[in-house]
């Protein structure tokens, strides 16, 4: 049987390559999937030297901060950046449209910065040319013209019966023809294989991430190959087989991908930044103002500070009042804008878990999920760098609000200074992406629905195995 299997495995890659549209195809795929890694690699190497000059710069420009009060450096604030992954210039996924810098100060959230999508045209919407769109999207496109006639030519010229009517099974057929059409999407996956290999050897922390992306792109590969042998299989001829893949294509590729997306926004929409500021500042109103002194909420602050100590008048509190006052400001702000933003991301949680309850009808979508998330340019990686940098950001506002409670004096405030070596001792840390597990927690669905496809398409095979031998008497 394995014998069989390969012998036409191996037939069917000499006529594919006797094919007229073979070459001409394959070129065309190499040079899109080179040009998109040049520009992708490009646009990789342009971020982290901007990441690297900016980071830089707002390093230098915190260290040479003069003497000055604690809560003027709260409104001079910092900054956060998201590094990019050695994978993200393969998969570039939503940073185009979120950024990767934050701008970090006291009283409010900030959006991220430095999006392409900021400096560059409503087009970026609508893809962009990437080496996993390349393979998501004109890989299997490449591999239906290459193989929609695999065995409807063959019906078409009569050989199909002459073959099935001196052998025992169709399985060999079906099986060669597949794995030889695989071996041409495997061939296609080369680039990603390469780049995967300098990826594990530069942080080998990332292997685990590189082997989802290459165990994803295998499966979808192996998914597209049986489906056009089927497809082509059942077809009365090679023309009806190539307007039937032509259409499983465009509603698996370009329809359900585009439209599910935007069914999930409409079903569970998302305010955005502006609206998040609006809500926040809405919920502030009804809570309190640190910067108001009749504010109701801290009259009654400032009498539970002076009962605490003891004391008839803040001027007698043995701390600075005024810095307390910022400290707790800034905490009701803080939740406020918190409140806000989980509310976000809980409608893009819900968004995602309503296309991933649909993503089981189309491959391409479960491998862009995947694709992504093991890259690290998903949704859910942007959140947990949001959620890291309002941790650091409430960290060093705080820290300077202690500062300002112990180290200035409540008199003459706002005329005193602290020095540099004030802002030196406060925590600037790095933004550290999560490890490969969190990503596999959050893909091993979309794995798992390419392996349902992967087991599908076996079952079709099998099922058109039957078949034909019933049709040709065998």
């Amino acid at each position: 049987m394995t014998h069989l299997i390969t012998a036409v495995a191996g037939n069917e890659w000499r006529i594919l390559v006797r094919e007229r549209t073979f070459l001409p195809g394959a070129i065309a795929l190499l040079l899109l999937l080179l040009v998109s890694l040049a520009i992708t690699l490009e646009r990789y190497q342009a971020v982290h030297e901007k990441q690297h000059e900016h980071t830089a710069r707002a390093d230098a420009d915190w260290q040479a901060q003069p003497d000055r009060h604690p809560h003027r450096v709260v409104h001079f604030g910092d900054y956060a950046f998201k590094p990019v992954g050695p994978l993200a210039h393969f998969e570039w996924g939503v940073e185009a449209h979120t950024g990767q810098s934050i701008f970090l100060e006291g009283h409010r959230q900030n959006a991220a910065n430095f999006s392409d999508a900021s400096e560059s045209t409503a087009l970026l919407y609508f893809g962009q040319l990437t080496p996993a769109f390349v393979l998501q999207t004109l890989l299997p496109l490449a591999l239906i013209f290459f193989g929609y006639g695999a065995i409807a030519r063959e019906r078409e010229s009569g050989l199909l019966h002459q073959i099935l009517a001196g052998s025992p099974s169709a399985a060999p057929l079906l099986l060669g023809k597949w794995l030889a059409l695989a071996a041409a999407g495997f061939a296609a996956l080369l680039p990603l294989a390469l780049l995967a290999l300098v990826a594990v050897v530069t942080t080998p922390e990332h292997a685990l991430r590189v082997a989802m992306m290459l165990a994803g792109y295998g499966v979808y590969v192996l998914i597209w190959s049986g489906l056009i042998v089927t497809v082509s299989g059942l077809a009365r001829n090679a023309h009806g087989a190539l307007l039937g893949l032509l259409a499983l294509w465009i509603v698996l590729c370009i329809a359900i991908p585009r439209v599910l997306p935007e069914l999930a926004g409409q079903r569970h929409p998302a305010p955005t930044h502006v609206e998040t500021q609006l809500l926040a500042e809405a919920a502030l109103r009804e809570v309190g103002d640190s910067h108001n002194p009749d504010d109701p909420y801290f009259n009654a602050f400032r009498t539970q500070t002076l009962e605490r100590y003891g004391v008839e008048r803040v001027e007698d509190l043995p701390i600075n009042y005024g810095g307390l006052v910022m400290a707790e400001g800034e905490r009701l702000t803080s939740e406020a804008y918190a409140q806000a933003s989980e509310r976000v991301f809980g409608q893009h949680a819900r968004q995602n878990l309503w296309v991933d309850r649909f993503a089981v009808v189309s491959p391409h979508l479960a491998l862009l999920q995947l694709s992504r998330s093991a890259a690290g340019t998903d949704t859910e990686h942007y959140i947990h760098f949001l959620r890291a940098s309002e941790a650091r950001r409430y960290a060093m506002v705080q820290a300077l609000n202690e500062l300002h409670t112990y180290e200035i004096a409540f008199q003459n405030d706002r005329d005193q200074r602290l020095g540099a070596a004030a802002w030196d001792a406060i925590p600037r840390p790095e933004y550290a992406p999560p490890d490969a597990r969190f990503a596999l927690a959050r893909s091993s669905g979309a794995l798992s629905i390419l392996l349902g496809w992967l087991l599908a398409t076996g079952a079709l095979l099998s099922w058109l195995t039957r078949r034909l031998e019933r049709a040709h008497g065998n």
